[in-house]
């Protein structure tokens, strides 16, 4: 349920960002207007805290806090994006962009992952497969469980994933998997 406004707020939403960009859009843009307006809304990043927030200007409201978070296992997603997912999963390689980013090898390790990758059928590794692998491995943090337990969130939004490496992001998405937490994610 929606609520009609700032004074009787609907349910609490987590928005995780990540990346300068990302903050600059969103955060001075009509979208964290309107979900500070609806929601209790507690906007999470590496980055910004409450103090962080009002010393760069970014929109400020009673239903809206801010909590500086950092991802808990930065290295296994470092793994998962440059090696597992880049190479094994091809449900994009229909996409002129993917192969030209993607599968130009750089060294010995990248021509031999993108060699391995390219024997695989299409349909074998997917996004959704990745990232069930990536829950089984990754457990969600102490941080973010206490996170969850104090703001009680409804559902979590995200910037779009899977174009840069956001850390943060993709831990938040797999702790919230594992959590039955409901994600969305906003073309930004």
């Amino acid at each position: 349920m929606i609520g009609p406004d700032s004074e009787n707020p609907g349910p609490p939403i987590l928005l995780v960002l990540e990346g300068l960009f990302h903050y600059s859009d969103i955060l001075r843009g009509d979208l964290i207007r309107e979900l500070a307006r609806r929601h209790r809304t507690t906007v999470v990043t590496p980055d910004i805290d409450e103090e962080a927030a009002e010393r760069h200007g970014y929109f400020r409201h009673p239903n809206l806090t801010y909590r500086r978070m950092a991802p808990s296992r930065p290295r296994l997603w470092v793994f998962s994006d440059q090696y597992l997912r880049k190479f094994f999963v091809r449900s994009y390689d229909h996409l002129v962009n993917t192969r030209f980013a993607f599968y130009r090898p750089r060294n010995f390790t990248e021509r031999f992952l993108g060699a391995v990758g390219a024997m695989l059928p299409a349909g074998f590794f997917t996004p959704a497969r990745a990232t069930r692998l990536e829950a089984m491995l990754a457990r969600p943090s102490k941080a973010f469980l206490e996170l969850v337990r104090e703001v009680r969130p409804k559902l979590m939004v995200t910037p779009t994933p899977g174009y840069q490496y956001l850390p943060l992001v993709a831990e938040a998405v797999v702790f919230a998997a594992r959590l039955g937490l409901p994600t969305v994610a906003v073309n930004c």
